[in-house]
């Protein structure tokens, strides 16, 4: 194998595990849970937070009304015991039972739209507790796909690690160097296999004397155009 393929194959190694190493970095991104599940169990705390609320709302009122009735059924005995004959008493014994009768409507009332607030609430809680279920299974599903894919790409990333290691250390130093700097100056590649007479890289037409020699590949013969090191097909 001639040195102008080592380099080729260093290259096509080196952007092979570079390639790798993206994906590994965008994999590692998709483990984050996705907007759509972050924002589904924010809606979820919310609302469960929403009806807590409303439930502690709805205690107090039934301890109110619970008092209020109790108060109220109490005036009433006493206003038809017959053992209050003060007509004053009387009289104040009944506007405080019409008091608390309406307070008593009140607080049903209340206590009537407390509870539909409730059951609505409930009911969108459940709906956007299943679906915070679901869209968290798809995302262990989809998770537990990347982590093969994870573990098989850094098996790859190892190997070829290994094979660039190797394609290096049976390069002349001088070679590499060359080599290292066109490939930090063009973009990442510093090798461009020949396509038809033209260079892979730019595309220019090569002269027949460039072409012939670099398909002998005897040297390291370089683009007219770009500098880059052709290698034959």
């Amino acid at each position: 194998m001639s040195t102008v393929d080592d380099l080729a194959n260093l290259q096509d190694a080196e952007d092979a595990r570079a390639k790798a190493l993206a994906r590994l970095r965008d994999i590692q991104e998709q483990y984050a849970e996705p907007e759509a599940l972050v924002r589904a169990r924010e809606q979820a705390a919310h609302l469960e937070g929403e009806i807590e609320a409303l439930r502690r709302r709805l205690r107090e009122m039934e301890a109110e009304a619970t008092a209020v009735r109790a108060k109220r059924e109490t005036g009433q005995q006493r206003l038809y015991s017959g053992t209050v004959g003060n007509p004053r008493e009387l009289a104040s014994l009944e506007a405080e039972g019409e008091s608390l009768a309406r307070r008593l409507s009140q607080l049903e009332d209340q206590m009537l739209n407390l509870m539909i607030e409730i059951e609505s609430n409930s009911k969108a809680h459940r709906e956007i507790a299943a679906e915070a279920q679901l869209l968290t299974q798809e995302h262990s599903i989809r998770t537990a796909g990347l982590r093969q894919e994870q573990e098989a790409l850094e098996v790859e990333a190892r190997r070829l690690q290994q094979a660039i290691a190797q394609e290096r250390d049976r390069l002349p130093a001088a070679i590499l160097s060359r080599y290292d700097s066109l490939k930090a100056r063009k973009g990442g590649r510093a090798v461009a296999r020949l396509r038809h007479g033209t260079c892979g890289a730019c595309g220019v037409q090569l002269p027949t004397n460039v072409i012939q020699r670099a398909q002998q590949g005897q040297d390291l013969v370089t683009c007219t155009s770009c500098g880059r090191i052709l290698c034959p097909d």
